[in-house]
């Protein structure tokens, strides 16, 4: 048995795209490795009709439990929420949307990440130049300390192109 963690914001807050994306792979693992525990971490537990399996035995919602977490999710969800993981045990976490928490490297937690698109490299002009520093920083320091996750041959290929980066 594994205890598996997912930044699971996007299965919360999102309805299409990401959102699908986390469920159907939370959705999945649960259905067809029962005896693993699936940990799904978000800032905050939104109502959302499409996460109808969280019922199951072996699903866990996790949200900041500190004063200070509960003030600043962004922050717990960057980097203090490791102080869960390591609480619950994770064996393995999965950025299911691009991220991991900052210093998770230097937790004896396995990582993977994925990495949907790299829109914001092929086409800096379609966004704002802060947005694009965070957004490069983020994809940095999961390609550096994670194994990737691709969803598609295109996005391998601009990976490849862009991997030096890495």
């Amino acid at each position: 048995m594994m205890n598996i963690g997912f930044d699971a914001k996007r299965a919360f807050y999102n309805n299409t795209g990401l959102g699908n994306y986390s469920r159907d792979t939370v959705r999945i693992l649960s259905n067809h490795f029962p005896d693993n525990n699936y940990y799904l971490y978000t800032p905050k537990e939104v109502n959302n009709k499409r996460l109808d399996y969280l019922d199951r035995r072996n699903i866990f919602v996790k949200t900041p439990k500190r004063i200070i977490d509960k003030s600043f999710k962004s922050l717990w969800r960057t980097s203090s929420v490791k102080r869960d993981l390591i609480k619950d045990k994770i064996n393995i976490f999965h950025g299911l949307s691009h991220e991991l928490p900052i210093g998770i490297n230097k937790t004896n937690i396995k990582t993977i990440v994925t990495i949907h698109d790299l829109i914001f490299l092929r086409y800096p002009q379609l966004f704002n130049k802060i947005d694009n520093k965070i957004y490069f920083q983020k994809f940095y320091h999961s390609c550096k300390i994670a194994r990737l996750r691709n969803v598609s041959k295109f996005f391998e290929n601009e990976l490849d192109k862009r991997r030096s980066r890495c």
